[in-house]
């Protein structure tokens, strides 16, 4: 039964990833959030027997244009992570006002001015309020 789940998975992934593509490619804004969650350490034998604490992660939920909603985990809450995901995207990106966006929305002027062009930041009301 695990072969059979894991080559549905497999299918189904590729049907997420080709539906991720298109919204990337297409969506006039993306809204992203995430969400800090503990993950549990590696076998005890990698560690040599000891007992270990839990490491912090994320799963960022990013909803593009109310007709796509993903989910996207990403071990460490940084401007890389944050820059890899969204590579391409030049709409509109409503996030909060964490530093590690900052990265998306900074423009890198070339030489000959043709450079890609950065989304637009559009703040959060919810974030703003508080």
């Amino acid at each position: 039964m695990c072969h059979y789940a894991e080559d549905a998975g497999a299918t189904l992934g590729a049907i997420v990833e080709a539906a991720r593509a298109s919204a990337l490619a297409l969506a006039f804004c993306l809204s992203i959030d995430p969400t800090g969650v503990g993950i549990q350490p590696g076998p005890s034998i990698e560690r040599g027997g000891k007992r270990g604490p839990c490491r912090k992660a994320h799963f960022f939920v990013i909803l593009a244009d109310r007709d796509h909603v993903f989910f996207e985990y990403q071990p460490r809450h940084t401007s890389e992570a944050i820059s890899a995901m969204f590579t391409g995207f030049a709409g509109d990106i409503q996030a909060d006002a964490h530093t590690v966006y900052d990265a998306l929305f900074r423009t890198t002027p070339s030489m000959d001015g043709d450079g890609p062009t950065p989304p637009t930041e559009i703040g959060c009301w919810s974030h703003a309020r508080r």
